[in-house]
C-alpha cells in the first residue's frame, strides 16, 4: 500500500532537512551549491514522486539531481553543436 500525500510530504521534508543538516558541515561553496541544486530539482519533481511514491526517498532525491544534471549536459551539448 502506498503512502498518503501528507505522509509523503513529511518523509520528503525529513529527507530534505537531513541534507540541509549535512550541508552545515560542508565548507566548499561548490559542493553546497550542488546540494542546493539537488534539493531544488527534487522539489521541482516532487509532484511526480507524490503521484508514484518511491520506496526509498533519498534515492528519489538523488535521482532528481541526476535527471537535472543530465538535462544540463544535454543542453550544453546542443549549444556546442550549434556553435560548431
Amino acid at each position: 500500500m502506498g503512502r498518503t500525500t501528507p505522509s509523503v510530504r513529511m518523509v520528503v521534508d525529513y529527507e530534505i532537512k537531513r541534507l540541509e543538516k549535512m550541508m552545515e558541515y560542508i565548507h566548499d561553496p561548490e559542493i553546497r551549491k550542488v546540494m542546493n541544486e539537488i534539493i531544488a530539482s527534487y522539489k521541482e519533481l516532487a509532484p511526480v514522486f507524490k503521484a508514484v511514491p518511491p520506496y526509498d526517498y533519498p534515492y528519489a532525491i538523488l535521482l532528481s539531481g541526476l535527471i537535472k544534471a543530465l538535462k544540463r549536459i544535454d543542453e550544453i551539448e546542443q549549444m556546442v553543436e550549434h556553435k560548431s
